[in-house]
């Protein structure tokens, strides 16, 4: 009986070692770099911030996304592979995550004129760096959609709206304090 209880002992023990060496960590992203836009290309005028974009592509407080036909719809329209001001965009980290080989930043935008929730993505190709929730990241990058999720009664009252970047890099990075 002793015999078998040392066997099971040890082989719980070997079973916990296995499954701790099997676990391995994801593969480390190769460090983000600013991605330049190619020579030539134009960017949007100074003037433009996230709201003029949304605005200017038929998005509206009152009427949601164009053409939306439900959650997700839209889109970014003559905006679509523009690349932003040089000055960029800047505000509060809410998010980060790691999809595939990209890092997706969630950065709050605060806008009066708009209810609901806005939100700048910038799909960034690597790793950022120590970035953390609550910092403040100014970005650069290419728009690459609008996204509109309409509201939910009792769920999610207001609708949710997203400027995606791609090929977005971030320009300058502040701690939370």
């Amino acid at each position: 009986m002793k015999v078998m209880l040392i066997a099971f002992a040890l082989l719980g023990a070997l079973v916990a070692v296995g499954v701790i060496v099997d676990q391995t960590a994801a593969p480390a992203l190769p460090k983000a770099t600013h991605i330049t836009p190619p020579a030539g290309v134009e960017r949007l005028a100074p003037e433009f911030t996230p709201t003029m974009i949304l605005r200017e592509s038929g998005f509206t407080p009152t009427a949601g996304a164009p053409n939306a036909g439900g959650a997700g719809g839209g889109g970014a329209g003559v905006f679509t592979n523009q690349w932003i001001p040089y000055k960029g965009f800047e505000g509060g980290i809410r998010g980060i995550k790691r999809r595939g080989n990209i890092t997706r930043v969630s950065i709050e935008w605060s806008d009066p004129t708009i209810p609901g929730e806005f939100y700048i993505i910038a799909e960034i190709p690597g790793d950022p760096g120590d970035i953390e929730v609550g910092g403040l990241a100014k970005f650069d990058g290419q728009i690459k959609a609008i996204e509109y999720d309409a509201p939910v009664p009792r769920a999610k009252p207001v609708p949710t709206y997203r400027l995606v970047l791609w090929n977005a890099s971030i320009t300058s990075y502040r701690k939370a304090r």
